[in-house]
């Protein structure tokens, strides 16, 4: 595993792991959460339902079960947010939208606040497991100290898991839409014809791009440009890296992780039953990804990431390819082909609702189109009507 020189934390010393979504982050988390090391563990407290709920967070409780089951996260003992909603009094008054996906990349108000109170509010050695700082983590390591981790997944899989619903890619686009955006941000952005969003809101936010989703090679350049930015602040700022995909496949890889983690003084966790799920994938497959990552790779030289430095992430990542990518197709077992499929038709179960959710909606519009014309017509008659009425009055009124 790549792994930082350690520098030995105090054992009472935050643990931020830092992920894009979709990358086993939820396991990591609750591997914190059952440990009998005295961990507090938040997950996702700059997620945005706690900045819409912050008045009324008894609300956070039901972000569970049937609720998040079609995430396939794994079963846990309390709801995803059982720990901040009972801090949620001493913490929320901090947390400012801004800071959730606007401050990405580290401009306004990237949460520090926020984080600080968290971490003093805290009943237990504090876990923060979260989504939407993996654009900042060096910020967020000067400000607040602590033990950083860099979880990170192979894109093919990663951006696949990300169609399980249209949450994610809207958030790919949130984390663009930010004010001054590094420069090679700023190119995709004009490369793919991105819309930025003027509304102050972010329920209007997320309705803004959710009304203009990307066609898949745009949503998958857009997705690969800010993994291949995470990796690479991962790299420059995290203490640690962890693959999810070789945690799943390597006992040895389970070790060494552990191991790094005792170094940095975090201990009582294991991770014998990791198991993300991995893809086979074919010739078909290449020829979609491959030319998007060479154009996302000349973007990033362009904006002035070095060869060498694009060559490093490129090498990390053939150095933590999946298992399944290694073994030959009749040596794929049965059950990862069930899997795959099971999870296919899933997705085009999911595309086939859109679009009739999408159907429904346009024929909504445009029976209220006919409805509105309509009026208007009736409106237009009865006007008219009036009109000659009046001339009628009028010729007579002279003739008298």
């Amino acid at each position: 595993m790549h792994d930082i020189e350690p520098q030995r934390a105090e054992v009472s010393a935050p643990v931020f792991i830092h992920s894009l979504f979709r990358a086993g982050s939820t396991y990591l988390f609750n591997v914190f959460r059952r440990s009998q090391g005295g961990y507090w563990c938040y997950q996702e407290p700059l997620h945005e339902m706690a900045f819409f709920v912050r008045d009324r967070p008894e609300e956070l409780r039901l972000f569970s079960g049937d609720r998040v089951r079609h995430l396939r996260h794994p079963e846990m003992s309390a709801s995803h947010f059982e720990e901040l909603y009972q801090v949620a009094g001493q913490c929320l008054p901090h947390l400012r939208s801004e800071s959730i996906y606007a401050a990405y990349f580290g401009h306004g108000d990237p949460g520090v606040t926020y984080l600080k109170a968290l971490i003093d509010a805290a009943r237990g050695r504090t876990v923060i497991q979260e989504c939407r700082t993996s654009g900042r983590i060096g910020l967020i390591k000067r400000e607040v100290g602590g033990v950083h981790a860099y979880l990170w997944r192979n894109p093919w899989d990663q951006w696949w898991s990300y169609r399980v619903t249209d949450y994610f890619p809207i958030t790919s686009q949130l984390f663009i839409d930010g004010a001054h955006p590094p420069d090679v941000v700023a190119r995709l952005r004009a490369e793919i014809d991105f819309e930025p969003c003027d509304c102050a809101s972010l329920a209007e936010q997320f309705a803004w791009f959710r009304a203009r989703p990307l066609p898949p090679d745009q949503d998958y350049q857009l997705f690969y440009l800010l993994w291949c930015l995470a990796l690479a602040e991962g790299l420059a700022s995290a203490d640690l890296l962890v693959n999810i995909d070789r945690l799943s496949d390597d006992q040895d890889y389970r070790r060494q992780t552990v191991e790094s983690f005792a170094a940095r003084g975090v201990a009582s966790i294991g991770f014998d039953d990791c198991a993300t799920p991995q893809a086979r994938y074919a010739r078909d497959d290449e020829r979609f990804f491959a030319p998007i990552e060479d154009r996302v790779h000349g973007l990033l030289l362009v904006a002035g990431m070095s060869q060498a430095e694009v060559d490093r992430l490129q090498q990390l990542r053939r150095d933590h390819q999946p298992q399944v990518l290694l073994v030959g197709e009749r040596d794929l077992p049965q059950t990862d082909l069930l899997r795959d499929g099971e999870r296919a038709r899933g997705l085009v179960r999911r595309g086939e609702q859109d679009a009739a959710r999408l159907a429904r909606e346009l024929l909504g519009a445009r029976r209220a189109e006919e409805v509105a014309r309509s009026q208007v017509a009736e409106l237009t008659a009865a006007t008219q009507q009036q009109l000659r009425a009046a001339e009628e009055r009028a010729s007579h009124a002279e003739a008298a």
